[in-house]
């Protein structure tokens, strides 16, 4: 773009990223329409077909559909209903089945590693070590790729059908900003519903965005349980226009609300997240929280869409990745149920930039508000 002659530059920003119409740039440059056009087709010219369709999509990766901007909520909202819409019926069932069935995998799985790969009893959260998946025995490779496998289909299952329950229930969220090399978020409940380390910058992309890499057909790493044959196939046929220009576009908005929330801490809430606390919405002023109510149900949907439109490399290229079994100790954003049960940590290739970690302890299996 740097290349073109000014007037032809500003007509082409004007249009790609702005969306005005040509006759809405002909006023305010004091032109006529057909000008604009002229312009419009000569950048065009003076630009590779390659180099036009990259920028486009840059531009359509920040931009959001008009309704978005009129009410945020009820368009992520309506979003997220048409995709259950696509799923069958009973899902509460289906989810507690196939949460049930990977759990149990998982812990088949934990008590056939050898010992001299994960020594008993296992470290507690933050001093466990992970385990090279290509170091397990062969056989238990292939059954802890099919333990994820299931946890995959229960996690896409549940976050299409529920919420985390700080999104509906807000007053039950607290929030904590810092500095972590760049700016984040950290999000939660106290129930095991939490998020951390959420980035936040003017150039933060979404994570589901950074790990899950080129598209991959699920079908052809995991065998579908018989309950959820197609889902995959429904869920993209009800989401609008491309699911990764709107899941960035969404995260992108989420982004700038976190930070015009940041921004209008008062004081005493400020002193208490540099303390390394998290403070509840219940007490900041009603401007912070409509910014903090709208990014998390932005945020929400554009998860929602990453989970659809790809599997993680933690999935994807199993074998590459390593594993880490512990138990949680008492924390406190933890119920104390959860105090000294198992918990696995998968880590794709590239590190903890794409990770999950979820219980697998006989308590998880029948999770509150699961």
């Amino acid at each position: 773009m740097a290349r073109l002659r000014g007037p032809e530059r500003l007509a082409l920003t004007l249009h790609y990223i702005n969306g005005y119409s040509q006759a809405e740039i002909g006023t305010f440059l004091g032109v006529g329409a057909g000008t604009v056009k002229g312009r419009l087709a000569r950048a065009r010219r003076r630009l590779r077909e390659e180099v036009m369709q990259m920028v486009e999509e840059v531009f359509d990766q920040h931009t959001l559909p008009p309704e978005f901007g009129q009410d945020v909520i009820r368009a992520v909202n309506h979003l997220l209903a048409g995709l259950r819409a696509a799923l069958p019926p009973d899902l509460d069932d289906v989810s507690r089945h196939l949460h049930r069935r990977s759990n149990q995998s998982w812990r088949a799985v934990l008590a056939k590693v050898p010992e001299t790969l994960l020594p008993r009893p296992l470290a507690t959260r933050g001093e466990a070590s992970s385990v090279p998946v290509a170091a397990l025995p062969k056989a238990l490779q292939q059954e802890a790729q099919a333990a994820t496998c299931l946890m995959w289909f229960d996690w896409v299952v549940h976050m299409v059908n529920r919420a985390m329950p700080w999104v509906n229930d807000f007053d039950l969220l607290r929030v904590r900003f810092y500095e972590q090399g760049d700016p984040c978020v950290s999000l939660g409940d106290g129930s095991g519903y939490n998020l951390d380390g959420v980035p936040i910058g003017a150039d933060a992309r979404s994570p589901r965005a950074e790990e899950k890499g080129t598209a991959v057909d699920i079908t052809g790493i995991c065998s579908q349980p018989p309950e959820l044959r197609g889902m995959f196939r429904e869920l993209r046929r009800a989401i609008p226009g491309r699911s990764g220009s709107l899941g960035d576009a969404m995260y992108a908005a989420m982004t700038t609300l976190m930070r015009q929330a940041r921004d209008l801490l008062p004081t005493q809430e400020r002193k208490a997240m540099v303390a390394g606390k998290s403070v509840s919405v219940k007490d900041l002023p009603e401007p912070v929280r409509e910014l903090l109510r709208k990014a998390v149900h932005l945020y929400r949907g554009s998860y929602v869409l990453g989970l659809i439109e790809g599997p993680p490399t933690w999935l994807t290229r199993f074998t590459e990745g390593t594993v880490e079994f512990g138990v949680y100790s008492a924390h406190a954003d933890l119920p104390k149920a959860a105090h000294g049960q198992e918990y696995i940590e998968l880590c794709g290739p590239e590190g903890r930039s794409s990770q999950f970690m979820t219980g697998i302890g006989e308590v998880f299996d029948a999770w509150p508000n699961w």
